[in-house]
């Protein structure tokens, strides 16, 4: 009769797996997950007046620059503000033009990026391995990610979490290794994600969460905070003069009021994942849920045993 192995054994072999296999599985599993959305074409929803009707200008680099000037439809339409976006199109054009299999595929490309960053940035936020490989796969499949996957417009959610994780990355990285190419590189992440989407603005304020969390020192935190916060001064100047059409729910203390109810309705749909939305809409059913959801998760950490409560918090 074969010897079972022992508890240190088995943990070993566990341990030797992931060592070999999580990096591939991070990448194949989404990739076989979320496949068929190279097949797709245009959906007509924002993505024809993206791609299509702008192909003059996203086909020649020399128009880079206007990017910067306008807002995310190239034609003074919108409230919204995304070079990163128009920029990843341009590159996304000269090889695509326009058919839209390319796109799509750079949206599916741009995903798994996300979830190998996510990966890396759970280890370095204390995550053991295998916990951060179990919460990377939940957010590489997980059906709330699909829009943003299948929804080529959606690429500036993709752009906004990537740029993202790797500024909080670097912004760990300095704080522990205090080698200012880090510094640099964080300043440099979080400039490419505000400029992908307007919410990357709240990014300063969650490393500065972290950095209270771990007690880093007070140079630390002025030295991480200083370069975003002359980044914000510089993307709201261009913003300003780049977009027209901003109305009072657009900024300022109405926008929050208005999208207050966001928070729970993400709550809500990532433990209830049936509905979703491809535009962010509110429903009195989800947004109750995620408040009942928000308010049973303190009621978990009163039972929930061992350490790490304040990471898990955070």
């Amino acid at each position: 009769m074969a010897k079972q192995p022992s508890k240190p054994e088995r943990r070993r072999e566990t341990a030797g797996f992931f060592a070999r296999y999580c990096h591939l599985l991070i990448i194949l599993i989404p990739l076989i997950v979320f496949s068929a959305s190279v097949r797709n074409g245009f959906v007509y929803l924002d993505d024809d007046i993206l791609i299509l009707e702008n192909q003059a200008r996203i086909t020649h680099l020399s128009e880079t620059g206007k990017f910067f000037s306008s807002d995310a439809f190239l034609n003074n339409s919108s409230p919204y503000y995304r070079p990163m976006l128009n920029v990843s199109l341009m590159i996304d054009a000269q090889i695509g033009k326009t058919g839209a299999g390319f796109y799509h595929f750079m949206n599916l490309l741009l995903h798994l990026l996300c979830c190998m960053t996510l990966f890396g940035l759970l280890q370095r936020l204390g995550t053991g391995r295998e916990k951060a490989f179990a919460g990377a796969m939940v957010f590489a499949v997980h059906p709330i990610m699909a829009s943003a996957v299948f929804w080529i417009p959606a690429r500036s959610d993709l752009l906004v979490a990537l740029f993202g994780m790797l500024f909080f990355s670097a912004g760990i990285r300095y704080a522990r290794d205090k080698k200012p190419v880090w510094l640099a590189a964080s300043v440099l992440c979080f400039a490419m994600a505000l400029f992908s989407k307007e919410s990357a603005v709240l990014l300063p304020l969650l490393l500065l969460a972290w950095m209270i969390l771990t007690r880093q020192k007070q140079l630390n935190m002025l030295a991480l905070l200083a370069g975003p916060a002359a980044v914000i001064a510089g993307w709201f100047w261009l913003r300003s003069n780049a977009v027209t059409m901003i109305g009072a729910e657009q900024l300022g203390f109405a926008s929050i009021v208005k999208n207050a109810p966001f928070p729970f309705e993400i709550i809500a749909r990532f433990f209830l994942p049936f509905i979703l939305p491809v535009a962010p809409t509110f429903s009195t059913f989800f947004t109750t849920s995620g408040i009942l959801i928000a308010l049973a998760l303190p009621l978990f950490l009163l039972f929930r045993k061992g350490t790490g409560t304040s990471l898990f918090l955070f």
